[in-house]
């Protein structure tokens, strides 16, 4: 009976030594399927054939061929290195941006990165590259102004800027002028294609159309019509006024001589009777010619426009002889 006893007792320490060590390995079974499987061979083989194609399709300089086929070597196996040749196919293909996250993401993911000190310079170098700015215009030609600073280039045009916020402005002659403002990142290429809006016709000189200035009628030149009677109708009846004037005087005073001369006949007498008259003769005659000039003149102020230019000049000529005096009177027109 004793021996039953003693032996139900080793049976139940042994039991109680045993149960832990199963208990542990359900627990460690358990946690193994939990955990998820390594790259296959398969996962491993795509990986190395993908990772040679970008490798190659970068050396030829076929950018986006060569970043896709690093992603896909990157898909199958998750190396953080794969990611250095994803960020070279990026910076070399333009995309400035696209490197800098390719770069901090393998930097994030290696955080023992050997070379990190070198991928964080190249990732300063990157953020320091200007933003290029692509212009063109619908017609072209376009003068440029960026930030209010004139450039000398005209659209199309290719312009380098700092990263940040810039507006552009567009002048093209008969067009309505154009202003943007763009936001730019390091690195990138922006393009401004705006379509100018033509302006509406300037108006003729007869206010027709558009909006030019208001048509005024030219003022005539005002006529010797429309200022009364000319000034040499009035000049050449002074003359005649003047010559009829004078000529009485002259007159009177040589009658006076001669009547003098018939209550005594002298020589001084007769010579100064002689000379009054002539002069009178002259005068009377100088009368004449300016009152036949002022009728002339007066007659033809009322001709055509064609003979505006056409002005009658009269000639006076005094003639003096021996036996007696006179004027001769020439008329031009």
């Amino acid at each position: 009976m004793r021996r039953i006893f003693s032996c139900l007792v080793l049976l139940a320490m042994a039991t109680a030594v045993l149960s832990p060590s199963s208990a542990d390995a359900q627990r460690r079974r358990r946690r193994a399927a939990a955990e998820p499987a390594g790259p296959s061979d398969a996962d491993r083989a795509t990986a190395r054939e993908a990772y040679g194609r970008g490798q190659t399709h970068l050396e030829a300089g076929e950018f986006e061929q060569a970043e896709a086929a690093f992603m896909e070597a990157y898909g199958a196996v998750p190396n953080p290195v794969v990611l250095i040749g994803v960020a070279h196919a990026r910076e070399r293909g333009g995309n400035a941006v696209g490197a800098v996250e390719s770069y901090e993401r393998y930097l994030t993911e290696r955080a023992d990165a050997p070379d990190r000190a070198e991928v964080e310079q190249s990732i300063a170098e990157l953020r320091a590259r200007p933003a290029t700015l692509v212009l063109t215009s619908t017609p072209p030609g376009a003068a440029i102004t960026i930030d209010e600073v004139a450039r000398e280039e005209v659209t199309p045009a290719e312009v380098e800027v700092p990263p940040g916020d810039h507006t552009v402005a567009l002048t093209l002659e008969g067009h309505e002028p154009v202003t943007e403002t763009v936001t730019v990142t390091f690195g990138e290429r922006h393009e401004v294609a705006p379509a100018f809006v033509a302006l509406p016709p300037v108006g003729d000189e007869f206010g027709e159309e558009g909006e030019g200035e208001e048509y005024e009628e030219p003022e005539e030149e005002a006529t010797e019509e429309d200022e009364g009677i000319p000034a040499g109708v009035w000049v050449s009846s002074a003359v005649a006024g003047v010559g009829l004037i004078t000529g009485s005087v002259l007159g009177f005073l040589a009658l006076s001589e001669q009547s003098s001369f018939d209550d005594d006949p002298t020589e001084e007498t007769a010579d100064n009777g002689e000379t009054l008259a002539l002069f009178a003769d002259v005068a009377f005659g100088v009368a004449i010619a300016g009152a036949i000039t002022a009728v002339v003149l007066w007659l033809t102020s009322g001709s055509d426009d064609d003979d505006e230019d056409e002005s009658a000049e009269l000639q006076i000529t005094p003639a003096v002889s021996a036996h007696g005096g006179g004027v001769a009177a020439a008329m031009s027109f």
